[in-house]
């Protein structure tokens, strides 16, 4: 068992198709305990359906089941998202026949005992399954089930397209929200922050068609609003990683720019406004809101800037260049 256990390891860390690498490893599979039908199968976020990757043993209909939603919906399904290790029907806390799957497939398909192991990817993210259906009625000894961990544990490259760009990122910036522009499938999340802004996608793709190196940028959105007002966004510090693999183009990572002197993006509004000679009494209306809180605003800047006057306050940020702030970060 422990010979198939590194045999299986070497396969999912070839270089071939990933097709050929996982039938190769339900082979290996059978080694390490008797069954009668196994598949690995890949989760497809956007289609929400399974693909099967490899399969032995079980008939396009039985394919079909377990790829599809009825699987997911029944009350099986809830117990294998809490379980790290492959789940036998034996190991469920109510009696398999309560299982509308288990009665009208996986009996009626001829089959009895059997595991589904959830792959996941290092962040968690669900990537797909290994399921088993063994030639006996009962599960097998706790070394073999111990070694199963073992190995499901290390299938997620067989239907992870972007275990490399996972990878890179868990060693590159694993605090930093990230996604990768999937050939096929546009831009997939990496992180559970989901994808940013589609303007800076937008972004991000063209300028990855005119640079073939990494490349970092500030960003911010000039048409953002909050709270139904326009409002300019906060900025972002953008990396950008061109990949030259098959089912990867590029990752991306971002993260919130400190604007300078600690001002907030309303004291630059404020402060643009007063470079101009504008009133509080202007200020506010122009930008819909009370003098009272223009006041509070001009209080702000001045300490934070560390200037006595308004027109102190003008002069430093002509100097400083806060004034076209904006501009600094828009790529």
């Amino acid at each position: 068992m422990v010979g198939s256990a590194r045999r299986i390891s070497a396969i999912v860390a070839d270089t071939s198709p990933i097709d050929e690498r996982a039938d190769a490893v339900l082979g290996e599979l059978a080694e390490i305990v008797a069954y009668d039908a196994a598949q690995i199968a890949v989760w497809n976020p956007k289609t929400s359906a399974h693909r099967t990757v490899a399969s032995r043993g079980y008939t396009a209909e039985m394919r079909a089941a377990l790829n599809g939603p009825h699987y997911q919906t029944d009350r099986v399904w809830s117990v294998l998202e809490q379980r790290e290790e492959p789940v036998f029907w034996k190991d469920c806390p109510f009696d398999r026949r309560e299982s509308a799957f288990y009665v009208e497939t996986v009996e009626a398909h001829g089959f009895r005992e059997g595991a589904t192991m959830l792959l996941r990817a290092i962040d968690g993210a669900y990537l797909g399954m290994l399921l088993l259906n063994l030639e006996v009625a009962t599960p097998p000894a706790d070394d073999v089930r111990d070694i199963l961990g073992i190995v499901g544990a290390g299938m997620a490259p067989l239907v992870d397209r972007l275990a490399p760009a996972r990878q890179f990122v868990s060693l590159h910036s694993p605090q930093l929200p990230a996604a990768a522009l999937d050939r096929d499938h546009g831009w997939v999340p990496l992180t559970p922050e989901g994808l940013p802004a589609p303007a800076l996608l937008d972004s991000i793709t063209e300028a990855l068609s005119r640079a073939d190196r990494p490349a970092r940028f500030r960003w911010c959105d000039p048409d953002g609003d909050r709270r139904g007002r326009r409002s300019r966004p906060h900025p972002l510090t953008v990396e950008l990683f061109p990949f030259s693999g098959s089912t990867c183009r590029a990752v991306v990572t971002w993260r919130r720019e400190p604007l300078p002197y600690g001002l907030t993006r309303r004291e630059l509004d404020v402060l643009a406004a007063l470079a101009t000679g504008a009133s509080n009494a202007v200020i506010a209306q122009a930008l819909s809101t009370s003098v009272r809180t223009v006041t509070t605003h001009v209080e702000h800047i001045l300490a934070k800037l560390a200037v006595p006057t308004r027109t102190a306050a003008a002069l430093l940020a002509d100097r400083e260049g806060l004034l076209g702030v904006d501009e600094r970060y828009v790529i």
